[in-house]
């Protein structure tokens, strides 16, 4: 997945393609041909999100917007 996305001209360390990987796991987001980038945008903000819990950190209504359309990348604005 790394060197996909390096050969794309987006480079990413291995670290950061592992993060994301097992945010999904912990979400039980299904890795297969049937991922969308709908369900993917899904699946990580839901793991951001119960990142930022398990931190204890607490946002007003506009900053929770906020936070999911950044780790939605706008994906889940519709």
């Amino acid at each position: 997945m790394r060197d996909d996305c390096v050969n794309a001209g987006q480079p990413v360390s291995r670290n950061a393609v592992s993060f994301v990987l097992q945010g999904l796991g912990y979400v039980n987001f299904p890795l297969n041909d049937e991922a969308t980038a709908v369900g993917l945008a899904a699946a990580w903000t839901a793991n951001v999100e119960a990142l930022c819990r398990v931190a204890l950190l607490e946002f007003d209504a506009g900053e929770k917007l906020a936070v999911r359309r950044w780790a939605s990348g706008g994906l889940l604005d519709t």
